[in-house]
């Protein structure tokens, strides 16, 4: 397969042919503390397919004849000159083909460098439980460019139905960024959950 043809498509109803998939794959994808509600996602895909103007894409990862390979959830708020990936999943048998890479970088092709400084993202915090995927995620995060935002901590709150998790923040600088505007833009997102603990780095 030509992984250098991967594409995004963004989803704009529940008669997408490819909803189901997409929808599979999130609900198996991450862990429960971090996932929203299904009814959460299905009020912003109403709100995209009644042609309200949303930051929120929810989209189809294709390859070349157009069959689903992945899914991203993304925000693009070029107003605030910051982009935030919320979820990015490949289905289990199209791992190890490359495709996460050339998935992300397709990302990146989308964020006007002229507009936005940086993409920005929460990673799980390794720990006895998922220390080797945990890790192994922030170091395929680092190989496309991203940086730690170290001297924080950070609370995701994802909704009532479960209680907030410690994770990590990393930020993928599009335009020079020092730490300390990594951090202003991190709280830009985040508000109040993401507070400095320390002296901040990016590394």
């Amino acid at each position: 397969m030509n992984t250098a043809a991967l594409t995004l498509r963004d989803i704009t109803d529940l008669e997408d042919p490819d909803f189901s998939d997409w929808l599979d794959l999130y609900e198996t994808a991450f862990p429960p503390g971090e996932k929203l509600l299904v009814s959460t996602l299905l009020k912003y895909l109403n709100r995209i397919s009644s042609g309200e103007e949303t930051a929120l894409h929810m989209s189809v990862l294709q390859n070349t004849s157009t069959s689903f390979v992945g899914m991203m959830v993304y925000e693009a708020r070029p107003e605030n000159e910051i982009a935030t990936l919320w979820y990015f999943a490949i289905k289990p048998s199209e791992r190890n083909k490359g495709m996460g890479t050339v998935a992300y970088q397709e990302l990146l092709k989308h964020l006007d460098p002229a507009v936005y400084r940086a993409l920005v993202f929460e990673v799980e915090i390794p720990s006895k439980e998922n220390a080797e995927e945990a890790t192994r995620r922030i170091a395929f995060y680092r190989r496309q460019g991203a940086l730690m935002l170290e001297g924080i901590e950070y609370w995701q709150h994802i909704g009532w139905h479960h209680p907030p998790t410690l994770m990590h923040i990393m930020v993928h600088p599009i335009q020079p960024l020092d730490p300390e505007q990594a951090f202003a833009l991190a709280q830009n997102v985040f508000g109040d959950a993401v507070q400095r603990r320390g002296e901040l780095r990016l590394r």
